[in-house]
């Protein structure tokens, strides 16, 4: 009996060689060829992406169908979503902000009564609590929703691209040539935070109000445990700008930027696996719906999608059990992890 599973290992091994291989990421056909800088899930099948041309588009079966939603602005940035039916999106030149509590169905437009009128980001907690940044430092916040915006000034003279809060009092914004500063009471004030070089922040992700992940020019990442106090720099293999960063959790997560590069990790950043998924195109958006779930988008209309399924064996009528097609288990990186168990949610594993 061990030489039989030894001899199924070696054959498990010699398969999983040809599975690394395969790539985890897949285009999605949206219909379109709008440039998508944002993309947002609410769970494995519902999520918008918006874009240059300002319909927002929407799909409600993991990506095989999206339909346009007009939000009465001609171009939109990026989007926030709490659920399925409520969510904001940024009208970058026009100075708005248009939010729907109809899943997308309506939309009503507010201005952010930031300086210079251009919204490139919004962040809410909660149905209420909101905050938007733009051009000249400028950031406004919300407290209903986004029915009005009220101005908190500026905290610099450049271009602030993206926000992230997690709770109602601490957050962080970022933007051109380095600038990154944090609040701990709703935005009333801010500090600057000093990082290892200035690269332009384009964008972040924070898991809690101690550890996130910073990306930008030159393809900088970089990584705090401590809330910001320190930041440390995590290898990219790129000089590339990275335009996006997602994490699943405190182990995996994608960042994305120009050439079409996708990076991958699995423990925290401290290893990154470059791929080129779409050659020539700028990647501007990832969302990490859980480790198995997530989206990308991108410039020309590009959309990708990254989606594990577990296999198993499915019962038919008036059948016997029968193999039901499906991908084998693998990680972020395309790392072969298991083969198929009989049942739902088995799987057979190989020794580590």
């Amino acid at each position: 009996m061990r030489n039989v599973r030894t001899a199924l290992m070696a054959l498990f091994w010699i398969l999983a060689s040809g599975i690394r291989a395969q790539a985890a990421w897949s285009p999605v056909d949206m219909g379109t060829h709008d440039s998508f800088f944002g993309v947002t899930f609410v769970d494995a099948n519902t999520g918008w992406a918006v874009g240059a041309d300002g319909p927002v588009w929407k799909t409600a079966d993991g990506g095989a169908t999206w339909t346009s939603q007009p939000t009465g602005m001609t171009w939109t940035r990026l989007a926030c979503f709490l659920n399925r039916d409520t969510g904001w999106v940024t009208g970058a030149y026009s100075g708005q902000i248009a939010r729907t509590v109809d899943g997308g169905k309506t939309w009503k437009t507010a201005p952010a009564n930031l300086q210079n009128g251009f919204t490139s980001d919004v962040r809410f907690i909660d149905a209420k609590t909101g905050w938007t940044v733009g051009r000249n430092g400028g950031i406004s916040k919300s407290t209903d929703g986004g029915v009005t915006w009220v101005s908190q000034g500026r905290i610099d003279s450049r271009f602030l691209w993206t926000a992230r809060f997690v709770n109602a009092t601490t957050g962080w914004v970022g933007g051109e040539d380095g600038i990154l500063a944090k609040t701990t009471d709703g935005g009333a004030h801010w500090e600057m935070e000093t990082l290892s070089h200035n690269p332009t922040v384009q964008a972040m992700c924070f898991l809690d109000a101690n550890t996130g992940w910073v990306v930008g020019g030159q393809g900088a990442i970089l990584k705090t445990t401590d809330g910001g106090a320190n930041w440390d720099r995590q290898e990219s293999g790129t000089t590339l700008t990275l335009n996006g960063v997602d994490f699943a959790g405190p182990d995996t997560g994608w960042a994305v930027g120009n050439g079409g590069v996708v990076l991958a990790t699995t423990d925290g950043g401290s290893h990154w696996s470059l791929r080129v998924e779409a050659p020539n195109q700028s990647l501007w958006s990832v969302d990490a719906v859980d480790a198995r779930h997530a989206w990308i988008s991108g410039w020309s209309g590009v959309t990708l999608k990254y989606h594990e399924d577990p296999v198993a064996l499915a019962p038919q009528p008036g059948r016997s059990l029968i193999l039901r097609p499906a991908a084998p288990v693998v990680d972020a990186l395309g790392k072969f992890l298991a083969f198929p168990g009989r049942y739902p949610g088995q799987s057979l594993s190989t020794p580590r």
